[in-house]
């Protein structure tokens, strides 16, 4: 008779019997087992095109089902790998963010003269370093001689 294990592996006593017996699992060939008697491994072939099948000596002994974990690993370590690579295309790339630029002075023109009002006198413009250019402002030891003669 057949003697069923436990889905996760386990193990039996088999009775010797005549050669060329199979064990057969009813799991698909991809699920990956390991199967020993007596601490040998068996050899694996494949049942009816689609089921793991070990081959069983006409000796008995103890027998011990496994998951193969080996396998199972090999198999979704495609799949992992490339969940990790889309993963990595998702994230932004790590850049410094644009700084932003300071504000320029608005450029000198009608509307700037307009805005001061009519007969008003605009305000200078500002010159590089934001000093104002054009108005009466001197330094240095000639400063103030134009506004004593």
């Amino acid at each position: 008779g057949a003697e069923v294990l436990a889905p996760r592996g386990g193990r039996a006593t088999v009775r010797p019997g005549p050669p060329g017996r199979l064990l057969v699992l009813a799991e698909p060939v991809t699920a990956g087992w390991r199967v020993s008697l007596d601490g040998r491994p068996l050899p694996r072939r494949v049942a009816w095109g689609w089921a793991p099948a070990f081959g069983l000596p006409a000796r008995g002994g103890a027998l011990t089902l496994r998951p193969d974990l080996g396998a199972r690993r090999r198999a979704l370590t495609l799949p992992a790998a490339l969940l990790g690579v889309l993963v990595l295309l998702a994230l932004p790339l790590g850049g410094r963010p644009p700084t932003a630029r300071p504000a320029r002075p608005p450029a000198p023109g009608p509307d700037r003269r307009a805005a001061a009002g009519r007969g008003a006198r605009p305000e200078p413009e500002p010159g590089p370093g934001g000093e104002p250019v054009g108005g009466v402002a001197a330094s240095g030891p000639l400063a103030g001689t134009a506004a004593r003669s």
